[in-house]
């Protein structure tokens, strides 16, 4: 029960941050990183993904760690 409440949140958190400073999701490509929370220091996971794909992912993975970045061309 806890994990699902914190995925829920994770997803919830990461969704509103990318609504409040909206790329266009319908065509914009994001990597999934991972985070290092003592250092800062990030590793991508994987690349262009869409909006979507990058929540499941860190939905399916659900450690807390991980964040959604727009690609910057």
């Amino acid at each position: 029960m806890g994990k699902l409440l914190f995925l829920s949140l994770a997803v919830a958190v990461s969704t509103a941050v990318n609504l409040m400073f909206p790329p266009d999701i319908t065509s914009a490509r994001f990597d999934l990183l991972s985070v290092d929370a003592a250092t800062g220091e990030s590793d991508i996971l994987d690349y262009n993904l869409t909006f979507s794909d990058c929540l499941f992912e860190i939905a399916r993975r659900a450690p807390s760690h991980l964040t959604c970045e727009t690609v910057r061309n």
